[in-house]
Parts: structure tokens; C-alpha cells; sequence
């Protein structure tokens, strides 16, 4: 069975995450969670979020010396889809690396078209396909009409 969750609960279990790594890492990590107004009772697969946000502090705190941002966004967009974004300040791409990027269709997604092979890096676009479950969660977001 697949567990979902709102927003909210998904990112009660982040933050409990995000206070360890605090402790850890002290004032070198700022992490910034912006969730647009009405999102957080969207619901998402569980742990979807989580594993993106381990991998921003693994990563960016071996790209990034000095101090290391992570940023963490939720926004919905008409007519079903809800973006789930997380960031770092990392700033390291060796020549060749495979940058992946979930997005389509929007500014971001043509900054990157451009700006990842100009680095020397290769870009992969993924094509996330959906479960049956999965489409039914985003169906039930699109009748939230938010």
C-alpha cells in the first residue's frame, strides 16, 4: 500500500531530520522552507521530499566551504501539478558530470538547458512515470481548485 502524506506531515519529518544535521553542522547550515499558502495540505507520496533534502547537505556540504544554504519549496501550479523544489548553495559540477533536472516547460528548466552544458556538464532531463496511485493523488490535488 502506498502511504501518503500532506505537505505538513512530510515536512514534520524533515525537520526532525534538519535538527540533527543542525547540531551537526552548527551555523554552517541555513535552511529556508518556503511553502506557498494553502499547499500544505496537499498530499504527496511519503518521503519524497526527504531523500532530495539528505542529498542537498550530503552534497552541498562538499561543494560549498564556506557556508551551506539548503532551500526547500512547495508551490502548486494550474491545473494539477504541485512543484516540490530543494536547493543548495553547492557550486561544484566537474566537467561531465550527469545533472539531473525534474522540470519542463518553464524559465528554470531553460536556465539549466543552457547553463549545465556551458559548466561542461551533461543535462539529463527525467521523465518521472507516475504509478496509478501516484495519479490519483495529483487527480485529488486538482479538485482541491486551490
Amino acid at each position: 500500500s502506498l502511504a501518503i502524506l500532506t505537505i505538513t506531515q512530510e515536512l514534520e519529518v524533515i525537520r526532525h531530520y534538519l535538527d540533527m544535521e543542525q547540531m551537526r553542522f552548527g551555523d554552517y547550515l541555513t535552511v529556508t522552507i518556503d511553502i506557498e499558502p494553502h499547499a500544505d495540505v496537499l498530499q504527496i507520496p511519503a518521503l519524497v521530499l526527504h531523500p532530495l533534502v539528505e542529498n542537498a547537505i550530503k552534497y552541498g556540504s562538499r561543494t560549498c566551504p564556506d557556508a551551506l544554504d539548503v532551500a526547500i519549496g512547495v508551490k502548486t501550479q494550474p491545473p494539477d501539478n504541485i512543484r516540490l523544489t530543494v536547493s543548495n548553495s553547492g557550486r561544484w559540477v566537474e566537467p561531465g558530470t550527469t545533472v539531473a533536472v525534474m522540470d519542463w516547460d518553464s524559465h528554470r528548466y531553460l536556465e539549466c538547458y543552457f547553463a549545465i552544458p556551458m559548466m561542461g556538464a551533461v543535462l539529463h532531463t527525467i521523465n518521472i512515470r507516475l504509478s496509478p496511485e501516484h495519479r490519483q493523488v495529483l487527480r485529488s490535488v486538482s479538485s482541491l481548485h486551490l
